[in-house]
């Protein structure tokens, strides 16, 4: 099986069976480009069926040094989806990205704010604002009573 056909099945794949957006597919398939542009560029010869875990360290070793943590973990969120969709289809037997962790993204932190019970504040709020240290979440004001 080739890179270019098993794309091509992979989307019709996400969009007929996963009922996927258009935005969402074109984005599990850059995240396999990717990694074909990779392999190109290194001039490694390695299909679909038998690229191994460890091509997909490398490949996310290179390109950790040039992107986010969380675009790393989406990168790998997708491969990992690509190969579980080979194995789905009987093209596979093992996902290479299994034993591949993703990074530790953060959290935005919470913040509660109690207002005096003389303030007329609507209870919820679902506003994002931010200080100077850090950005917080406001999902609930409480009122006293």
């Amino acid at each position: 099986m080739k890179w270019n056909e098993s794309i091509l099945d992979y989307s019709h794949y996400l969009k007929i069976e996963r009922g996927l957006s258009s935005h969402t597919i074109q984005n599990y398939i850059r995240d396999v480009k990717k990694l074909i542009y990779f392999l190109d560029e290194e001039k490694i010869s390695s299909s679909p069926i038998g690229i191994n875990a460890e091509l997909i360290q490398k490949f996310i070793y290179t390109i950790a040094k040039k992107i986010s943590p969380r675009s790393q973990a989406r990168i790998i969120s997708g491969l990992r989806s690509y190969f579980d969709y080979l194995i789905f289809e009987n093209y596979r037997e093992s996902n290479p990205t299994d034993l591949i962790e993703a990074p530790k993204i953060g959290v935005t932190p919470i913040l509660v704010i109690k207002i005096p019970n003389n303030v007329k504040i609507i209870n919820w709020v679902f506003t994002i604002f931010s200080t100077q240290f850090m950005i917080f979440k406001v999902v609930k004001i409480f009122v006293d009573h």
